[in-house]
């Protein structure tokens, strides 16, 4: 049971991350500043989990377009 629900978070996790990621790359490709307020009324994610994952996939994507 335990292993089934760390799955079932992780894949939860994995899914936020995709999401907020996505809304970065969909702002930064119409020249809008991503910002965590866009982010947020964007996607409905909340600021919280929004800060813990915001920096490393705003430098992922930034890495990945060589901004």
């Amino acid at each position: 049971t335990d292993t089934t629900l760390a799955k079932a978070r992780e894949i939860k996790t994995q899914r936020i991350k995709e999401s907020i990621k996505e809304t970065i790359q969909k702002l930064l490709s119409q020249d809008i500043q991503p910002t965590k307020y866009k982010i947020n009324k964007r996607t409905g994610i909340s600021f919280i989990t929004i800060n813990k994952y915001y920096q490393s996939i705003l430098n992922e994507v930034k890495n990945e377009i060589g901004a």
